[in-house]
């Protein structure tokens, strides 16, 4: 792998930015589910679509703001 690929692959590539983000979204259903009801979950289909879309949604924002980041101000 080139150096550019390995720099490339990781800014986007960050196992635990990974487990932050299923930890926060685990967490957040369970509070859900018992409590608020602020995602309306009522059946096991539900929760794993939250759980899919705040992973996924949470990964490339805080990747994509991280990318960005480091292009405008540097490291």
């Amino acid at each position: 792998m080139p150096v550019t690929d390995r720099v490339l692959a990781s800014r986007f590539v960050n196992p635990q930015r990974l487990g932050f983000i299923c930890v926060v979204g685990v967490l957040a259903l369970v509070v859900d589910v018992t409590a608020f009801e602020i995602f309306g979950v009522e059946t096991l289909v539900e929760a794993a679509e939250q759980f899919v879309i705040i992973v996924v949604g949470g990964y490339l924002g805080l990747t994509l703001a991280d990318v960005s980041w480091e292009r405008k101000f540097g490291t």
